[in-house]
């Protein structure tokens, strides 16, 4: 029955990521945001769920061993973030976003980046660290804000097929029982998917490192293909970097909060660097060329391929 489950819950996560983004992009034209603020906070932390519940549950088992998962759980959902979900974003439609914002929004990924280095040459998950990263949340949500108000014109584009008719209630309806769904969906597909991989024999380490990984961020995957869909750019980017910055601010932050421990050094030898390199590849890309176009989206792709191959060789199955 689980391949099954599998295939139920990747298409109830499809239907529920179109709803989600129009809900979304709705949000934002009811309130006068820029679709990308929503894309930032909102959808972001909203498809952030499945690595927060993922990465609790595993904490609240092993001081060690649940820590460890938590954080490869993290580190490998943003790595997919940019290399999968970026690189399949970028091929459906070519990405960009307004300079300015994506200064800002660079800064705050390069900062949340930084603190999780920190934390890895620390060796370990500490309370007071986890209080300063949600703090980071709040100022970072806070600024947002404060950067929309101060904009005479935030330049807002409505998708052709998005509803015009129906008032705020209507469009937090939709944008909620989206996110139900592909939150929901997510968690069906991957604990039945780790069912059939544990069946199959295959290493808990790597199931660990890329099912989980990449299960978790299935959310970004399908929210990333409607709002592909739909033509909204922002709301592409800003659910990849928001994705990231709240994987690090909001997961980290409440592990660190609620289940303190020390940190594998297995995890520091190469996927932290890589997950820091994605980030730094991703707005590089976007701050110089200011476009990703289907070259590098092929690219991406190709990395992340690479990337798990590597996993799986590591851990003796290749």
């Amino acid at each position: 029955m689980s391949p099954l489950f599998v295939v139920f819950g990747f298409v109830l996560m499809v239907f529920g990521a179109d709803y989600f983004v129009k809900g979304a992009v709705n949000i934002a034209n009811r309130l006068g945001l820029p679709p990308l603020i929503i894309g930032l906070t909102i959808v972001a932390w909203g498809t952030s769920m499945p690595e927060l519940a993922v990465s609790l549950s595993a904490a609240g088992k092993d001081a060690d061993e649940g820590t460890g998962l938590a954080l490869g759980n993290l580190i490998g959902s943003n790595i997919a973030n940019v290399f999968l979900i970026g690189g399949v974003g970028a091929l459906m439609l070519p990405l960009a976003c307004p300079p300015k914002q994506l200064r800002r929004d660079a800064l705050w990924l390069t900062v949340a980046t930084i603190f999780t280095i920190f934390i890895g040459a620390l060796g370990q998950l500490t309370a007071w660290f986890g209080a300063l990263l949600i703090g980071l949340l709040i100022v970072q949500a806070t600024t947002l804000y404060l950067s929309v108000k101060e904009q005479e014109n935030p330049g807002i584009e409505t998708p052709s097929d998005l509803p015009a008719s129906g008032g705020l209630f209507r469009a937090v309806a939709i944008f909620l029982g989206g996110l139900v769904a592909v939150v929901f969906g997510s968690e069906l597909l991957v604990s039945h998917a780790i069912l059939i991989a544990q069946q199959l024999q295959i290493s808990g380490a790597v199931i660990g490192v890329t099912m989980v990984a990449v299960g978790t961020s299935l959310p970004e995957l399908v929210t990333t293909i409607a709002a592909a869909r739909q033509g909204q750019r922002d709301v592409i980017i800003g659910n990849i970097v928001g994705s990231n910055i709240a994987n690090i601010v909001l997961v980290l932050g409440a592990v660190s909060l609620i289940a303190p421990g020390n940190i594998p050094s297995d995890l520091l030898d190469g996927d932290l660097w890589v997950m820091a390199l994605s980030s730094g590849v991703f707005l590089s890309i976007l701050l110089a060329a200011r476009t990703i176009n289907r070259f590098w989206a092929l690219i991406f792709l190709g990395v992340f391929a690479l990337y798990v191959a590597w996993q799986f060789k590591f851990f003796g199955l290749l």
